[in-house]
């Protein structure tokens, strides 16, 4: 899976380049806020339908079926919902362009109300390889239209096509790549019925994880000019890089290893304690090398007019030692079916955003709101903690330990950062000190991970 990503992220980022060059930094401010616009309405009618299939016992056709049947009409209703939206969306943010633009990205809303339900059960079966694939011909798919119709057009509908292109790929490889028969429209009652309840709390949570996570945008996107909106989203991209990996990996591995585990009353615990480790691991390791070396590949990769994304990346990598503790500890809730304490979580980091950073924004000046940001994840981590202490599984002890060693290790990489004479080899020593202390502190997760890497190797042969 780690290597699947790897290569949807370098087709990503390569055509990523491509487009900052072709087009301008507003372009990106207006893609930013069609993707708040359609990443909102999609949450705020959540039912949780690819969730319910992986934690739900039932597997069968009828349960299926219905919860396709589930999926196509809201994908209905939402595309008429976008319709009528989209102008009083554009009024808002005084920007007439969206009116035209979110309609036309909307037919997403559409197509991935007919994907099969086949993607689900490969991930409830944990077939993660013909997965990849997928995701990386979309994205493949969907780079190849925006380029050609940047270099074209120079305009933001380059943006739109390649949303719309994405999602067509998708329903068609979701029906044809995996046996099996296809959906049909079927109601069950019974299967229905469940799906809707925990759907229902899927919902709630939905709704405050956008509120959660789309915050920042609609503050900034109402007080920062476009340009430098556009510029903030090129940072939160690049710091959303690892953050999306770990997100897949706990939401798509851990998650439907977790409800196995439920489902069969296995102990949790050992698992707990190699997933944690390794997942910190790897969320360290990201954290620490995007502090250090993040804005120098800004200015490697990226023209004098995103220069400003230098510092705010930085400031936002801080942040990604919390979004990786909240992904693993929120799939493991979720498999226990506490969608409950999963939306009291996000309603945390909801009060925090809409609080904590518009004050910052406006008593202490743009930098700080940043900074309010990096750590909005830390009151929901908090939350899903005490989550997993009501189902005996304790998370603190481990956790604090790990966030000292990684404290040491970003200190003596700033050190030697400082101590530089240069600019790119203090920072490229910074990262080796910095992994050099953060191994040691994770001495047992580095061993286990490479006597796994010898044992894969040695299955293979």
């Amino acid at each position: 899976m780690t290597l699947g990503y790897g290569a949807t992220l370098a087709v990503k980022f390569g055509s990523n380049l491509v487009l900052t060059h072709l087009l301008f930094p507003a372009a990106f401010g207006l893609m930013l806020l069609v993707n708040i616009f359609l990443g909102g309405i999609q949450l705020f009618s959540d039912l949780g339908i690819g969730t319910s299939i992986v934690q739900n016992p039932r597997s069968d056709r009828a349960f299926l079926d219905t919860a396709w049947t589930l999926q196509a009409a809201r994908g209905l209703v939402l595309f008429a919902i976008v319709a009528v939206v989209a102008w009083p969306y554009a009024v808002a943010y005084g920007e007439p362009m969206l009116a035209w633009m979110i309609p036309v990205a909307g037919l997403t809303t559409l197509s991935d109300g007919f994907v099969s339900t086949k993607l689900s059960v490969a991930n409830r079966e944990l077939r993660m390889a013909r997965l990849q694939v997928i995701e990386l011909v979309i994205q493949l798919a969907a780079s190849l239209v925006m380029i050609a119709a940047a270099w074209i057009t120079r305009s933001v509908w380059a943006l739109v096509a390649g949303v719309v292109a994405g999602g067509a790929v998708r329903l068609v490889l979701s029906n044809v790549l995996f046996p099996g028969p296809r959906n049909r429209l079927r109601w069950e009652k019974s299967s229905a019925s469940g799906l809707l309840h925990f759907g229902k709390w899927v919902f709630v949570s939905s709704v405050v994880t956008f509120l959660a996570q789309q915050g920042d945008r609609l503050v900034f996107g109402s007080v920062l000019p476009m340009t430098r909106l556009g510029v903030y989203n090129i940072a939160v991209m690049l710091c959303e890089i690892p953050g999306t990996l770990i997100s897949s990996l706990a939401f798509k591995i851990v998650f439907p290893l977790f409800s196995e585990l439920r489902r069969t009353s296995a102990d949790v615990d050992a698992s707990w304690r190699k997933a944690s480790a390794a997942v910190a691991l790897l969320g360290g390791s990201a954290a620490l090398f995007l502090f250090f070396a993040g804005p120098y590949a800004v200015q490697l990769l990226y023209d004098d007019r995103y220069a400003e994304a230098m510092w705010m990346l930085r400031l936002l990598a801080l942040g990604i030692w919390g979004t990786s503790l909240v992904h693993l500890t929120a799939s493991v809730v979720l498999a226990g079916g506490q969608v409950k304490w999963l939306a009291a979580a996000n309603a945390v980091r909801v009060v925090w955003v809409v609080g904590a950073v518009p004050l910052a924004l406006w008593r202490l000046g743009f930098e700080a709101a940043v900074v309010a940001v990096a750590l909005a994840d830390l009151p929901r981590y908090v939350v899903l903690g005490l989550a997993c202490r009501a189902a005996r599984l304790h998370i603190f002890a481990g956790d604090l330990r790990r966030t000292l060693v990684l404290g040491a290790a970003a200190g003596a990489g700033w050190l030697v950062l400082q101590l530089g004479p240069t600019q790119f080899l203090p920072a490229a020593a910074a990262c080796l000190v910095g992994f050099a202390v953060w191994a040691l502190g994770n001495a047992e997760a580095v061993r286990w991970a490479v006597a796994r890497g010898r044992s894969l190797r040695a299955r293979r042969a």
